[in-house]
């Protein structure tokens, strides 16, 4: 009986993206035990997990059946003459799974010193997942994409071409790395960033010139809890603003108003719970000393309780709107 042999396939969309880049490439049949397996696993564009073991079974069962695969592509460095996986991980591993003794490949020639990765090796290392294999994420092709914009000094389109971002998504890649950007920046300069997601960034994206007022902008929403949305409302306002005095008061308004809408939520808390609500209050103690995230002591409502409240308001709503929901069913059930 023949012994098998899986079915390699030359990949057509691959070589001309090669040939774009300006980059050579050889066709050769090469021994897995010569290739630089263990140290290639870092040549991957997945971030959280190089290598997915349920997916190497996966292409094993797939090349067994007589799946075809896109030849891997491997480079050979001059100088530490190792052969090494520069796309296709997963599917070396699959077949050195079903014993097979060689792989069909890409080769490149590496000039590229150990410790600084070339350009080429960069881009094929980073953008090959976007092609075929186990995809990137979101969030591993815009940090990959950084790298390109930053390091190598790439324009955003050129970029782009080389992660394969459609068209379409354009606007929302450029918005996100310029967020990231910013996130940086202002991260450097002491903002507390951790608050704020990466729409909060976009809306910032206004302030990418003005350090200082970015920094700004970050502690408000921090220290207010701003959402993106209401960010974005105050940022047309002061956009609209035809002085630097115009501005101040905006933002102390603003300031006074979240102020003052924290303190109606513990007022309008206060005068639910106190008086004839009391067994109401005892409800939602006994309730809230469920909650892994809120304990109240069932003592009664003092300032300490009332600081909790507004730390975690929304979970709060939560308990006081299912609490409201019980008796209100058991006063019908009564009137029934």
């Amino acid at each position: 009986m023949a012994k098998f042999k899986c079915n390699w396939v030359r990949d057509l969309a691959l070589e001309q993206f090669y040939a774009s880049l300006g980059v050579e490439v050889l066709e050769r049949t090469l021994k897995i035990s010569d290739l630089a397996v263990e140290k290639s696993k870092h040549n991957n564009a997945r971030l959280s997990k190089p290598i997915d073991e349920n997916v190497v079974i996966r292409y094993a069962t797939d090349m067994e059946h007589g799946t075809a695969f896109p030849f891997i592509t491997v480079a050979f460095n001059i100088h530490t003459k190792e052969y090494e996986i520069w796309a296709g991980n997963h599917r070396v591993h699959a077949a050195d799974m079903l014993d097979q003794e060689e792989v069909q490949c890409y080769v490149i020639f590496d000039s590229s010193k150990p410790g600084k990765p070339s350009t080429t090796k960069s881009i094929i290392t980073r953008s090959d997942n976007r092609r075929h294999g186990v995809p990137q994420d979101d969030e591993e092709m815009l940090l990959h994409a950084l790298f390109f914009h930053e390091e190598h000094k790439m324009k955003l389109d050129a970029v782009a071409q080389i992660m394969h971002v459609p068209s379409n998504r354009m606007k929302w890649f450029e918005q996100n790395i310029k967020a990231i950007q910013l996130m940086n920046v202002a991260n450097k300069h002491g903002a507390k960033v951790e608050k704020l997601n990466r729409s909060h960034f976009i809306k910032l994206s206004k302030y990418a010139d003005d350090t200082s007022r970015l920094v700004s902008m970050c502690k408000l929403v921090a220290e207010h809890d701003v959402t993106s949305d209401e960010l974005g409302h105050l940022i047309t306002e002061l956009s609209n603003a035809d002085s630097l005095a115009k501005e101040a008061g905006i933002l102390k308004k603003f300031k006074a108003e979240r102020s003052s809408c924290s303190s109606r939520k513990s007022s309008s808390l206060m005068d639910f719970f106190v008086g004839k609500k009391s067994k109401c209050l005892t409800n939602f103690l006994t309730t809230c000393n469920g909650n892994k995230e809120i304990n109240f002591t069932s003592s009664g409502l003092n300032i300490e309780n009332l600081e909790l409240i507004k730390e975690n308001w929304k979970i709060v709503k939560s308990i006081m709107d299912r609490i409201i929901q019980e008796g209100d069913s058991i006063a019908s059930k009564r009137k029934k």
